[in-house]
């Protein structure tokens, strides 16, 4: 069994032990919903920002999936992080 990350049928995510020879969920598990969607924000945000040439958007692609931020409809974000205007 192995600590993991999981997605449960209603959508939270949960981190909690994991029977891999059946790929069930065991034990107790820990909803860390919030702090996974927190995580993956600040790491797209993150991205976003060191761009260069800067436009307030960014993407990852796991496992077939892409995730993708576009802060350009945020002027906040826009101001703090693009580039300075003379």
């Amino acid at each position: 069994m192995a600590k993991r990350l999981c997605c449960g049928f209603r959508g939270k995510i949960y981190y909690t032990d994991v029977n891999e020879k059946e790929g069930i969920m065991v034990g107790q598990k820990v909803d860390v919903t919030e702090s996974a969607v927190e995580a993956v924000m600040e790491r797209l945000c993150w991205m976003a920002e060191s761009k260069k040439p800067f436009d307030g958007k960014a993407e990852i692609e796991i496992n077939g999936f892409k995730l993708s931020i576009d802060g350009t409809g945020n002027p906040r974000f826009m101001e703090k992080y693009g580039e300075l205007k003379e």
